[in-house]
């Protein structure tokens, strides 16, 4: 689904992995920071982000709370929306399982009215990570 709202034609827009670039460090402990570089006139969807290991065992999870968002009302939508319009940092920490790889959703948009379909970027990790046990 690309949707495009009033005269903008998609040429005219970014491709996705250029609007929101991703990248990803190790933070140690089972973490890994995701920074997104959100283009100008670009928002990402905090609601539309998901994080997932490659395989069904495993569980990513943000650490702490995601970071605070600017609620936005979305025609795309029709209701309000939680989006990112700066540079996001988030530490994701794979609470469940062992993985290799964490599989990254998202959704964004441009403020000119570009709605790009919603994304998967899968992030190879240095070294497979292991969920420590828990007492």
């Amino acid at each position: 689904m690309l949707a495009l709202c009033g005269l903008a034609r998609a040429e005219d827009f970014l491709p996705p992995e250029q609007a929101f670039k991703l990248t990803m460090t190790s933070q140690g402990n089972q973490t890994v920071r995701l920074h997104w570089e959100i283009a100008p006139g670009y928002h990402l969807y905090r609601d539309r982000l998901g994080f997932k290991a490659d395989s069904p065992q495993a569980r990513w999870a943000p650490v702490g709370a995601l970071p605070p968002a600017r609620e936005v009302f979305d025609t795309n939508f029709n209701r309000l929306m939680p989006v990112y319009e700066k540079p996001l940092d988030m530490d994701i920490q794979l609470v469940e399982g062992s993985s290799k790889t964490l599989h990254v959703a998202w959704q964004g948009c441009a403020d000119a009215g570009l709605c790009y379909p919603p994304q998967t970027t899968e992030l190879t990790l240095d070294r497979p990570y292991a969920a420590t046990a828990r007492t």
